[in-house]
């Protein structure tokens, strides 16, 4: 999973979305460890990068955005379900 946002943000060729989101990782770390320990949610997560990534190798730039869109949508989910436990 870490490899994946690693390979994307060095795909993305902008070192400033690369440091910002870097960094916005290291705060999340607690969270991004937590939400994994929901059953399905790393299995989700994993299907959600194959379809970014199989949009990317299309070469498809509208369809690689709606499918990170998605998975942030998802994690945005998951993160305020976390916040609501704690």
């Amino acid at each position: 999973n870490e490899r994946f946002h690693t390979f994307l943000y060095g795909g993305a060729h902008n070192d400033y979305l690369a440091e910002i989101t870097l960094a916005t990782r290291a705060r999340l770390q607690p969270f991004r460890r937590a939400q994994f320990r929901n059953l399905g949610r790393l299995a989700l997560s994993y299907a959600e990068h194959d379809q970014v990534v199989t949009a990317i190798l299309r070469g498809d730039k509208a369809e690689a955005a709606h499918a990170m869109r998605a998975h942030i949508i998802t994690v945005e989910i998951a993160y305020e379900r976390y916040a609501e436990s704690v």
